[in-house]
């Protein structure tokens, strides 16, 4: 996983809010603010961040899963067991709010995923019988 910077983080709440965003404190097991990068972030370590929007002060708790066996080895089977986390925590009574859901780029960027409905594949074009190409059916 990329390191990630309180100019990312503060680039996504940005975009997420679509308001201007002020981080305020960024703490969580293990992770110290060292500059613009926050060090000791892990996968399964939550990150505490205090925030305002528009003075208006907020905190939020940014999570990842742990990979390992029994279905969270592969990063695909992460982002489904959190897309419905997200899709389904908001409809619970009494429940914690889920802000978004998101993803790390490798260049340290985060995006949201929250608002999608639906997902898709964009593959290159290729003339003829595409993959078969080669095969004789």
């Amino acid at each position: 996983m990329p390191s990630l910077s309180v100019q990312a983080l503060t680039d996504y709440l940005t975009s997420i809010y679509r308001k201007p965003v002020h981080i305020t404190a960024v703490t969580g097991h293990g992770a110290q603010e060292e500059g613009d990068d926050l060090k000791g972030l892990d996968y399964g370590s939550p990150l505490f961040i205090e925030y305002n929007v528009e003075g208006k002060p907020k905190k939020a708790v940014l999570e990842t899963m742990a990979e390992f066996t029994y279905g969270h080895d592969h990063f695909s089977d992460r982002a489904q067991s959190i897309l419905w986390e997200h899709a389904s925590l908001n409809s619970l009574p009494r429940h914690v709010r889920s802000l978004d859901s998101s993803a790390f780029l490798n260049s340290g960027k985060l995006i949201s995923t929250g608002r999608a409905t639906e997902f898709f594949l964009l593959t290159e074009f290729v003339q003829g019988n595409g993959y078969f190409k080669d095969l004789e059916l």
